[in-house]
């Protein structure tokens, strides 16, 4: 059995089995986070074992490197094995590792005295996902939207987009605001999604797109930097101003109505 404990995460190995699951309770009425995957070593070296794990939480992967020079790479969210290769051979085999501080991979050291790196390539992450781990994740579109907004990767540009389009489609403005917030850099954050705003008309009882869009964004805290900052922010508390007066008004009609009606 191989046990290590990080920050959020407990993980162990048990026989071939790798259970990692959240320490932190989670919120009311969400199961507790736990994964069990099965961890395959090659052929070649029946008796693999591990002797190194990192929990990288920028990408939210978990490294696991072999004694036997072979390196894993989980998603931890799904379980799923996302990559599987030989980095070492087992005549120099892998006897202690770390994390590397400035890339947040791995560093290990091989029998030779062979100094060795690992390191996701962010920009090829979400690509990778999508087109080799569809088998092991169920809807990989969607988990990889997920981690494409939360650790802010390239790759899932046009998912963003085709998502953002058909909720504006579809009537859905605040799920629209959503996704917008969520992508990366300026890919939605940017005049023309403004402009697609401004020109949309509000639904019954709804504040206007463009307060629900800048509402979204001031929540999120996504100020974008392309644009000038002072207009952006003095619009941000304008349209606050607007969507909180809106919701007020709303409110009063109510209470006359309620005021009004006979007892």
């Amino acid at each position: 059995m191989f046990i290590q404990v990080f920050s959020t995460f407990f993980i162990f190995f048990y026989l071939i089995n790798l259970i990692f699951f959240l320490l932190a309770p989670p919120p009311e009425g969400i199961p507790k986070h736990k994964k069990v995957s099965e961890i395959t070593y090659s052929p070649d070296v029946p008796s693999d074992f591990p002797v190194f794990m990192h929990l990288s939480q920028k990408y939210g992967v978990l490294y696991i490197m072999s004694k036997f020079g072979h390196l894993f790479l989980y998603e931890l969210s799904t379980g799923a094995l996302l990559f599987r290769q030989a980095i070492s051979s087992p005549q120099d085999s892998v006897f202690i590792g770390t994390r590397n501080s400035i890339t947040d991979g791995i560093l290990v050291i091989s029998k030779s005295g062979s100094l060795i790196s690992a390191v996701l390539d962010e920009k090829g992450y979400i690509n990778h996902m999508v087109t080799q781990c569809s088998y092991a994740i169920p809807d990989v579109s969607s988990v990889a939207l997920k981690l494409a907004a939360r650790y802010s990767l390239p790759g899932c540009d046009n998912l963003f987009v085709d998502l953002f389009n058909n909720m504006l489609i579809s009537g859905n403005y605040q799920g629209a605001a959503k996704i917008a917030s969520q992508a990366p850099g300026t890919l939605l954050r940017n005049p023309d999604t403004i402009n697609k705003f401004k020109n949309l008309q509000s639904q019954p009882g709804q504040p206007q797109p463009i307060l629900i869009y800048f509402q979204t964004l001031l929540e999120k805290g996504k100020l974008n930097g392309n644009s000038p900052i002072k207009i952006e922010q003095n619009f941000f508390f304008f349209c606050n101003f607007a969507l909180n007066s809106f919701y007020l008004s709303k409110s009063l009609r109510i209470n006359r109505t309620r005021q009004a009606s006979p007892r």
